[in-house]
């Protein structure tokens, strides 16, 4: 199974949408299962200690030319996880 979810549980209040958001995740953490989660909260970032071989995150850089958001749309590792 191939999965994509953007922005998981958008609308919701921040504590209930990541709670929900983790349980989601944790419960698609099957061999025959893959996917990308698309998000700006952070606390999921931090989902790879728990999985370490089976989460990765990326990120793309944005910019600004007059006034507008650019994005390279290139994926780049993230290293580092939020606290």
């Amino acid at each position: 199974m191939i999965f994509l979810l953007d922005e998981i549980f958008r609308g919701t209040n921040s504590k209930d949408r990541i709670i929900g958001a983790k349980s989601v995740i944790s419960n698609l953490n099957k061999e025959w299962i893959i996917g990308l989660v698309s998000t700006h909260d952070y606390e999921l970032c931090n989902m790879k200690e728990s999985y370490p071989t089976k989460i990765r995150n990326f990120h793309f850089t944005e910019h600004y030319i007059n006034n507008e958001i650019r994005f390279d749309y290139t994926f780049k590792r993230r290293k580092v996880l939020f606290q």
